[in-house]
């Protein structure tokens, strides 16, 4: 389609998608990490485009354009989408260290299982 064309029914499609399938892949990925014994994390994205990988600052100037992402305190260079992706993993990394030091009572190491009812 063109830009500009048919815009209302791209609206509509998009009001669609964005109701359904987040959660339709978040419930997948949730009852495929139950299944095989692991842990889905669920990260808050907010700021991690912002964010310095390297440094940690948060400043809405780090990222001027959609692809590029320049720290204004360290200087710190590179692609936006992948600075952003070494944060969320960054978070991901220190919520499952949290979470494995607060796992004292509970049984480590063993897989659960799914039990589907009809």
């Amino acid at each position: 389609m063109e830009a500009g064309s048919n815009i209302v029914q791209k609206s509509e499609l998009n009001k669609s998608l964005l109701n359904v399938a987040p959660y339709q892949i978040r419930s997948m990925l949730e009852y495929k990490s139950l299944w095989n014994g692991c842990k889905l994390m669920i990260i808050n994205p907010a700021f991690t485009s912002q964010k310095c990988s390297e440094c940690g600052k948060v400043d809405s100037e780090n990222r001027k354009t959609q692809a590029d992402f320049k720290c204004t305190v360290c200087g710190h260079k590179e692609n936006a989408d992948i600075n952003a992706a070494k944060n969320i993993k960054t978070a991901g990394l220190a919520e499952l260290v949290c979470g494995l030091k607060n796992r004292s009572n509970r049984t480590s190491g063993r897989k659960q299982k799914l039990v589907l009812k009809s």
